[in-house]
């Protein structure tokens, strides 16, 4: 799995660990409702993995990067 995809399916958890409506969560992330949906529905190609990173700082996610090899 990519880094973009792993941190995408993490946000995506960690957003539903909330239990807030749609319209909520994005206003907390200071997103769009449709480009919320679109994280919620794994879109991972609409996203950049730094809008990914900007995104998981502002749900206050602790994000940890290590290479593989």
């Amino acid at each position: 799995m990519t880094v973009r995809a792993d941190l995408l399916l993490q946000i995506r958890e960690w957003i539903r660990g909330w239990d807030l409506p749609q319209e909520r969560a994005a206003t907390r992330l200071d997103l769009t409702r449709p480009r919320l949906d679109d994280l919620m529905r794994c879109k991972r190609d609409t996203f950049s993995l730094d809008a990914l990173v900007t995104i998981a700082t502002a749900s206050v996610l602790r994000i940890h990067l290590e290479d593989a090899a």
